[in-house]
């Protein structure tokens, strides 16, 4: 049975990967609706992520101070703030500042919230966990783009206030029902432990910076790939991105458990690499919507193998920083994310 951290953590996680993909199928249509340029719309894909980049392993330090619980709460509400904000812009200017303020405090949630579940589970234990987390992302991303599509249809700003009123929900379930989390038993790693942290860890950083670059350029033009070759609007989209996430989702959910007892860990992470690879460079190719949709299904599969995998990975090396390791690694995937979009679009 989960305990009640992982429960929360993997709800907060669902919450803010909810958030974050609303966006995914509506910003094509919202920036062409202010008559900004695909190149702009990179831009705020990669600002947000940017801002996370730079601010990453200082709230995986502050995590180690603080506690989880409260880095956890911070982001959340943070985050919140900076959809709602969003949901209001009128130029380009407004919306660039409004995803910075996101990027600043989102990247103290995701942190915190795999050093908690790595600080609460034996190493034997953290694959599976780390796969609930991964299925709750998996989950979020399964309906945040459907409802975004579905709202978009009512109002193009709808899916934003949505998105941040989610976040602010988020936020005050986790203050209230998550139990306070005591700094962890040692204080602060010195600038030598994070030292010897990032150069044991630093292979896998560089492997999270390519994939997260990959998936996130695929999430970026997607919307503009369906809607000028396919001629679908952001319903489609949101549709489409559903059930790539379902895939996820029940992989991640299930069928990771079986494969963990039967493959290590690296196996699991070459096959989804793999998939992943082929995934992505047959999609550009395709010509009718299923074909896009099989591509799309094979490349959720690749995802949802190689996530929790490089994520146990990597917390099993770093093992004696564990918030200084999850900064690390957030700040290695907003860094995929700040190249990301703008080298696709």
């Amino acid at each position: 049975m989960l305990s009640r951290p992982i429960v929360l953590s993997a709800s907060a996680a669902f919450f803010l990967m909810f958030g974050i993909s609303v966006l995914f199928p509506v910003l094509p249509f919202f920036i062409r609706e202010l008559n900004l340029s695909e190149i702009q719309a990179g831009i705020l894909m990669s600002i947000y992520a940017c801002a996370s980049v730079l601010l990453a392993p200082a709230w995986g330090r502050y995590s180690e101070r603080a506690g989880r619980k409260r880095a956890m709460v911070i982001g959340i509400f943070g985050f919140a703030i900076g959809f709602l904000l969003f949901g209001l812009g009128q130029t380009f200017a407004h919306l660039v500042w409004a995803r910075v303020l996101g990027g600043i405090f989102a990247a103290a949630a995701l942190p915190a919230i795999f050093a908690l579940v790595a600080d609460t589970t034996t190493p034997e234990q953290r694959t599976v966990a780390m796969g609930v987390i991964g299925a709750a992302i998996g989950l979020g991303i399964v309906s945040g783009p459907v409802l975004g599509g579905v709202l978009a249809t009512v109002g193009i700003r709808i899916p934003f206030f949505v998105s941040g009123a989610i976040g602010l929900v988020a936020a005050t379930v986790i203050g209230i029902y998550l139990p306070a989390t005591p700094p962890p038993r040692v204080s602060a790693p010195d600038r030598t432990l994070q030292r010897q942290t990032f150069r044991i860890v630093f292979p896998f950083l560089v492997y999270i910076f390519l994939s997260a670059a990959g998936r996130v350029g695929f999430e970026t033009t997607i919307g503009f790939f369906v809607a000028d070759r396919f001629g679908g609007g952001p319903r489609t989209v949101g549709y489409l991105l559903g059930a790539i996430g379902l895939v996820g989702v029940l992989t991640q959910g299930g069928g990771i458990r079986p494969l963990g007892r039967r493959f290590s860990d690296f196996q699991l992470l070459v096959a989804g690499t793999v998939l992943t690879v082929v995934a992505l460079s047959v999609m550009g190719l395709t010509t009718r919507m299923s074909e896009l949709v099989a591509t799309g299904l094979l490349l959720s599969l690749g995802y949802a193998l190689l996530t929790p995998t490089y994520t146990a990975l990597i917390s099993r090396a770093g093992h004696q920083a564990q918030g200084v390791t999850q900064g690390y690694s957030q700040a290695a995937q907003s860094l995929g994310r700040v190249a990301g979009p703008v080298s696709f679009t």
